[in-house]
Order: structure tokens, then C-alpha cells, then sequence
């Protein structure tokens, strides 16, 4: 679950692709947002990747002067990111996905594969739990719709799970937020801190 926002640092889970594949545009937005992210002295986490969305986030941060920590699968260690400020190995995908998850104040979730939309549902799922049964509302999910990536999922959301009842529509503006750069991000957290 979730922790409620702190008073004091700021951190930011983000969610992204560890591929070395995918095009500059997404590699751009993830370094721009982990820098921005790192500007601001607030701490992120990630999947500790030296590649890909990962990679670049990592990047960004520790040229902004940031805290950049990973949370990796024992599987992967070998992929990790030579310069975070720590990594914690969390043995494999869903005790990850938590960790992530239980780290961040807010979650951004960049373009990514299976992996990613795993960690986005995930951290929905838990935001469902702590809406319904709780009665707290946690901040959204921040999607980073970098080139329109995420505007085929959010409309299938909107159009055909919410209309079939299988979400509530008053949930949905509550589980999701989607901006297309690392500053409207930024932007979005800083309103609500």
C-alpha cells in the first residue's frame, strides 16, 4: 500500500521500460523528467535499470544533483544502474512492484511494456483498496503520454471498462492524471504538495 504524502522530502516512483529499443522521444521525456524530478530535491525511485526509461531517468536525476534510488529483482542485478545513490534487491517482479509502490509520495508512469502496465495496474488496484474500503484517496497515477503512448489505454478505460460498469466512473478521474511532458508532471505534483 500506498503511504500517505509526507511532510517532509518528496519522493516520486516511476515506472518505465529498462529497454535499450525504444526511440529518443521517450529517452528525452524520461531524462527531462527524472532532472526536473531532481531540481526539485525531491528523491525518486525506480526499477534501477542502466537502460532504457530507467536509465534515463537515473541520468537526469544525478545530473540534476539528485537522490536517485533503485529497487531491482535479484535477476536482473546484474542491469543495475551504476550510479544510484542505493539499490535494494526486492527478490522479483511483484515484491518490486510494492516496494515501488510503498516508496512514492507520487507514481509517474512512462512509456513501458508489459512490466510497466503491471506496475500501473498494481498501483490502480491499491489505490481502488485505499478509496473503497479505507475511505483515503491517494494522488493519481501520473501518466506521461509522451507522443500519445497511453491514449489507447486510458480511452479503452474510460470508454469500455467504465461503461460496462466495471469501474466506476467518479473512480476513474480519481485513479489517473495524463500529461504530455516531464513539466506538466512536475507541474502537477507541486500543486498538490
Amino acid at each position: 500500500m500506498r503511504k500517505p504524502l509526507s511532510e517532509g522530502n518528496i519522493s516520486v516512483s516511476c515506472f518505465g521500460s529498462s529497454s535499450s529499443s525504444l526511440p529518443s522521444h521517450i529517452l528525452k521525456d524520461a531524462y527531462r523528467l527524472g532532472y526536473l524530478i531532481g531540481q526539485e530535491g525531491w528523491s525518486q525511485f525506480n526499477g534501477a535499470g542502466r537502460n532504457g526509461v530507467m536509465g534515463a531517468l537515473t541520468d537526469g536525476g544525478k545530473d540534476a544533483g539528485g537522490q536517485v534510488h533503485g529497487i531491482i529483482i535479484e535477476a536482473y542485478e546484474h542491469y543495475k544502474h551504476s550510479r544510484l545513490d542505493s539499490c535494494e534487491s526486492a527478490g522479483d517482479f511483484n515484491k518490486r512492484k510494492a516496494r515501488l509502490i510503498e516508496e512514492g509520495d507520487f507514481i509517474v508512469c512512462l512509456p513501458g511494456g508489459v512490466g510497466t502496465l503491471s506496475e500501473l495496474m498494481h498501483a490502480v488496484d491499491d489505490q481502488l483498496v485505499e478509496l473503497y474500503y479505507k475511505r483515503k484517496k491517494l494522488p493519481p497515477v501520473i501518466l506521461l503520454n509522451t507522443h500519445g503512448y497511453y491514449t489507447g489505454l486510458f480511452n479503452w478505460i474510460k470508454d469500455v471498462v467504465v461503461q460496462a460498469g466495471a469501474l466506476k466512473s467518479e473512480s476513474f478521474e480519481d485513479l489517473f492524471v495524463i500529461v504530455q511532458s516531464a513539466e506538466e508532471a512536475v507541474r502537477y505534483i507541486k500543486e498538490r504538495i
